[in-house]
């Protein structure tokens, strides 16, 4: 009998023990993902770039920001309307990654506009005034650029609609090509830097930390566990490369060869994914994670414009 009580008790501490660790690292996981929080939060955005002088070259372009409805997701998505000081119909929709902003991403809109090209820019999932309460990795992301994607083509009805989008937000872009099937409000995507599966940035994450191997499978179950419970959200709903198999437009992918966020073959699997011709992987040798438009510019925008004038 006392054998008994000694494994019942024995069994019990295990499997506290062994919930209390799925627990604590489920909770590390989805805090580093789903539950990650932008860098600067939903106040002051505005005043914390106008303070770095960042908003200065704003003012030399027309532009408007206004609130656009997602009844799918229950919220309002903060936008940014800039207008070319060119008469142009085309407009660009540049998407950034995530903990980041639209307004980190000024001096890519800034060579589009240079172009003569317009520009709609936005806060994506709980950033700056647009709601949301976490990141999905572009599962309901993409449902918020369907809405941006309408207002570009109410906007611009006799130019083409692009997008451009980095990391997430190329992510997201990805992920929206396969839901553009329906009306093809977009006419290309641009994706800097995506990641082909949510599980790849993980094994990405994990290397970066030198996780034993063996701890691995225990980590993601972990995290996708919490995932489901707190988001309803499991892992598999996030892979990007699926969508794109669906995709009939064309599509840019632009990636550094050493980053170690996300790897450069998920690019590489992406870019064999996409079923049409109208395709082109651009790769940068040795930059890491969305390096190339600040470290190569003239060279990335080049790539852009020679891809839009041959597929568009």
């Amino acid at each position: 009998m006392n054998k008994k009580k000694a494994a019942l008790g024995a069994g019990i501490a295990f499997g506290a023990l062994f919930a209390g660790s799925t627990y604590s690292f489920g909770k590390r996981m989805y805090d580093a993902t789903f539950g990650d929080k932008p860098k600067i939060g939903r106040e002051g955005l505005d005043e914390y770039y106008s303070s770095k002088g960042d908003l200065t070259r704003l003012a030399e372009f027309p532009h408007q920001k206004f609130m656009v409805e997602n009844s799918k997701n229950g919220y309002l998505i903060e936008t940014l309307h800039v207008k070319s000081n060119r008469d142009n119909p085309n407009v660009m929709i540049i998407v950034h990654g995530i903990t980041s902003n639209y307004f980190e991403l000024l001096n890519v809109a800034f060579k589009y506009l240079e172009d003569g090209t317009n520009v709609i820019m936005y806060n994506q999932r709980q950033t700056g005034q647009t709601g949301g309460d976490n990141f999905t990795f572009g599962l309901f992301e993409k449902f918020d650029m369907e809405e941006i994607a309408t207002i570009a083509r109410r906007l611009y009805p006799d130019g083409w609609v692009g997008v451009h989008g980095f990391s997430m937000g190329a992510a997201t872009a990805a992920m929206h090509s396969e839901l553009n099937e329906q009306a093809k409000r977009v006419d290309f995507y641009i994706l800097d830097g995506p990641f082909h599966t949510i599980e790849s940035t993980l094994d990405a994450a994990f290397d970066k930390k030198k996780y034993p191997v063996i701890w691995r499978p225990y980590l993601k179950w972990s995290g996708n566990l919490m995932a489901l419970a707190k988001a309803r959200i499991k892992y598999r709903d996030v892979q990007p490369i699926h969508a794109l198999k669906k995709a009939s437009v064309p599509v840019l992918i632009l990636h550094g060869t050493a980053d170690a966020t996300c790897p450069y073959k998920g690019a590489q699997l992406m870019y064999d994914a996409i079923a049409h011709a109208k395709k082109e992987l651009k790769a940068f040798p040795d930059l890491g994670h969305c390096q190339a438009h600040y470290l190569e510019t003239k060279n990335y925008f080049k790539t852009i414009r020679k891809f839009i004038e041959k597929n568009v």
